[in-house]
């Protein structure tokens, strides 16, 4: 029997274009040789060659960020094409793609969400309605963008209005949320029918980030992520439950 075949996916259409390259690069360096057989994929240009081997590739691995990547679009393909992938599948990974989705989600789970509104780019916009509903502080963000790509921390008016802008230049429909102050943390799950966590990241950036934005995300230095999160066993407890 020969070496698994292993098709690292990476690059795509994204606006994180480039940093899904960096990363499928990298993983497709990592990957041992002597155990698998790789071949990098950019689905922008390589789509007619996934289709071509698709009898020969035994695992997908999943490396793009952002639309059609991490939405359920990649998905769908690889389940059209019955090759088998890791990671979130269509449903679950188009439900996550989606901001406003995944809040009623959330909310009809009892889980504990910030307050939001939801524009469309062709309705009108009352900024002090805005701020009389959410407070004076707010994040603004797209709805099926990721790595804060098109995302806006704002404190007053005119941060508002440019946030609603910038958003609105990366879709249709945008949302504004009621800015909530506090330490940031991660925690990963895995598993199917039976859930693990695993231990929970703080995500600390440098002073003059706002928030943990693009930049903060991807250029050595500007972030630190400690893990285990320096949090008490309660708070612990509590995420891993979230």
């Amino acid at each position: 029997m020969g070496k698994p075949n292993i098709a690292v996916i990476a690059g795509g259409w994204s606006n994180e274009r480039d940093v899904s390259l960096l990363s499928g690069t990298a993983a497709y360096k990592a990957l041992d040789r002597n155990k698998y057989d790789a071949i990098l994929y950019d689905p922008k240009h390589d789509l007619p060659a996934l289709i071509e081997n698709k009898e020969r590739i035994d695992l997908a691995f999943i490396l793009l960020h952002g639309r059609f990547g991490e939405d359920g679009g990649i998905q769908g393909f690889l389940d059209i094409m019955g090759i088998p992938f890791v990671g979130s599948g269509l449903l679950s990974s188009a439900m996550a793609g989606n901001k406003r989705l995944t809040k009623d989600l959330y909310r009809g789970q009892g889980l504990s969400v910030a307050d939001d509104i939801i524009l469309k780019k062709e309705a009108p916009v009352s900024i002090e309605h805005i701020l009389k509903k959410l407070g004076r502080h707010t994040v603004v963000k797209p709805l099926g963008e990721g790595s804060s790509v098109g995302m806006s921390v704002c404190g007053n008016a005119e941060e508002l209005r440019l946030g609603i802008e910038k958003a609105f230049a990366c879709g249709r429909e945008i949302m504004i949320e009621k800015y909530i102050k506090g330490r940031e943390v991660s925690c990963c799950v895995l598993g199917n029918n039976h859930l693990e966590t695993l231990p929970i990241i703080e995500i600390l950036t440098k002073a003059h980030h706002r928030f943990f934005d693009y930049d903060a995300k991807y250029t050595a230095g500007e972030s630190k992520e400690i893990c285990p999160a320096q949090i008490s066993e309660t708070t612990e407890a509590g995420v891993s439950e979230i």
